[in-house]
């Protein structure tokens, strides 16, 4: 694949299921993928520049079901003092959270609390893959940043208050 150009906001679907041959039925992929807060698209196209993520949605689940979610900041490109917040958007739920829970926590991978395991079986029988990981990564142009974010601007009582 040749890239040519980037566009303003990039999204990036993350393939989070697949078809196992071996188990003849699709599954879900909940192997760590670490991506980053800011990323530089200039590797692929030459002055395509510097992208910030701006949203995280997240599958919960397995392939036969699940749940939808998401992360965003909505305030950046402001001069807001909450321009780098992260929001949840989870049904009814939407809340103010740290960046840990809308970044790290969603890469997937195996729970970081489960001792590493001595052999493959241990393997299988001690640790369990992350069920909630990113399933698409929303990033923006930085020198856009602005400009894109003017045009969405918010009305929201949740994002004016003080």
């Amino acid at each position: 694949i040749r890239f040519m150009k980037f566009p303003p906001v990039l999204m990036m679907h993350l393939k989070r299921f697949q078809f196992d041959p071996e188990r003849v039925e699709m599954v879900k992929l909940n192997s760590q993928f670490e991506f980053g807060k800011e990323i530089d698209m200039s590797k692929w196209v030459a002055d395509a520049g510097e992208y910030v993520l701006h949203s995280v949605v997240v599958h919960s689940g397995d392939v036969n079901g699940g749940h939808y979610y998401s992360f965003v900041r909505p305030r950046l490109g402001t001069e807001s003092r909450e321009a780098d917040d992260w929001v949840l958007f989870d049904d009814e739920q939407v809340c103010r959270v740290p960046e840990e829970a809308a970044i790290q926590d969603t890469f997937g991978g195996f729970h970081p609390t489960l001792p590493p395991p001595l052999n493959n079986l241990q393997a299988r029988v001690t640790r369990s893959h992350k069920r909630c990981n990113a399933y698409i990564l929303m990033y923006i142009r930085k020198s856009m940043l602005q400009e894109i974010m003017q045009k969405a601007a918010l009305n929201s009582p949740v994002f004016t208050q003080a």
